[in-house]
């Protein structure tokens, strides 16, 4: 039951960070940078986004279907898939 709560916890504080360090950005962003590389700013990290969608192939919703099926060095062939993307 540690282990689980453990992990519950990791994943809260990192959920938090990430939504700070995305309120920081955004104050960042807009005190800043004018209204002109705001727009740049903003194309450029959809373009990141839509890419990374595009390129990842869902690769991450295999993850959980090979551990099931119990598939030796999963975790280091999806690593290494990930590092190469």
């Amino acid at each position: 039951m540690k282990k689980n709560n453990n992990i519950y916890m990791n994943t809260i504080s990192r959920r938090l960070l990430t939504i700070v360090l995305g309120l920081v950005n955004s104050i960042i962003i807009n005190r800043y940078f004018g209204p002109h590389l705001k727009g740049e700013y903003s194309y450029i990290l959809n373009t990141i986004n839509i890419l990374a969608i595009v390129f990842n192939l869902g690769i991450s919703q295999t993850y959980s279907t090979f551990i099931r099926k119990k598939v030796e060095d999963i975790k280091d062939i999806f690593m290494s898939i990930i590092t190469v993307q």
